[in-house]
């Protein structure tokens, strides 16, 4: 069989057409043999044509071991389960991004799951195994940090990253933290360490606001008072006297153990 002719039959097919629904991308030329990742050497496939395209590239180039490890994990062949044929992978594949589309758009997770995610971190933090990216990655992103240390952004990088996270380009536009959430981090903020709390209060000695800061921070206090009921602003001003208060205490104690 020609498994080139075939492959170039897929392939330029897949590029004089537009398809709907779930579709995958697909490196003409695959990267692991100096294919570039550009809009001319990619097509979108189906999912069935994709497994297909790639059982062909391994038939016509049978020793290039990255391809073969592809193929391999595409049919899931870990032993144990295994996809037989481009038919079943296809259904598999649009199953799991439905499930996961809808999971994105808002589908709620249940509180069990919720909690096992919670317990899966706080188990991997304790154990030190969580996740931080390979050597590599750490490397590059302490470079990274070096190199930003000290940098200050300019008024239009300020302006843009401003821009990015207003209006409906914030995450938490139109929507508010649950009671639930409120709570957990009310707790987290109530129960910071000693250490924690030195750090921040050293990172923010000696800082003071300019002008237009005071501004700008004032005139988003008064829109949001204007739009608030009478209730809220009760509560609101109890809990920032409450706050006060506290802080006040925290103050007093600390001067009275820096006291000779």
């Amino acid at each position: 069989m020609n498994y080139q002719k075939h492959y170039d039959s897929l392939v330029q097919r897949a590029s004089k057409r537009t398809l709907e629904g779930y579709v995958e991308k697909h490196h003409t030329i695959p990267k692991c043999m100096g294919g570039a990742d550009e809009i001319s050497n990619i097509v979108e496939l189906t999912a069935e044509e994709h497994f297909v395209a790639h059982q062909l590239l391994v038939k016509m180039y049978p020793d290039n071991r990255k391809l073969v490890y592809a193929l391999i994990l595409m049919s899931g062949n870990n032993g144990k389960n295994k996809v037989s044929n481009n038919k079943a992978f296809g259904w598999i594949k649009r199953k799991m991004a439905t499930a996961t589309r809808e999971r994105l758009l808002g589908v709620p997770l249940t509180k069990e799951h919720k909690q096992n995610i919670t317990n899966g971190l706080l188990k991997s933090i304790a154990n030190g195994t969580m996740r931080t990216g390979t050597p590599a990655q750490v490397e590059n992103a302490k470079q990274m940090g070096k190199a930003n240390k000290g940098r200050k952004a300019t008024p239009e990088q300020r302006a843009a990253t401003s821009a990015n996270s207003k209006g409906v380009n914030n995450g938490m536009y139109s929507k508010e933290h649950t009671t639930e959430a409120k709570a957990k981090m009310s707790h987290y903020a109530k129960n910071r360490t000693s250490e924690h709390r030195n750090k921040l209060s050293v990172s923010q000695t000696g800082k003071t606001q300019s002008e237009e800061q005071k501004s700008r921070r004032s005139k988003s206090q008064k829109e949001v008072m204007a739009n608030m009921s009478d209730e809220k602003k009760r509560l609101r001003g109890a809990k920032i006297s409450k706050t006060l208060k506290a802080r006040h205490k925290r103050l007093k104690q600390q001067e009275s153990c820096m006291a000779p």
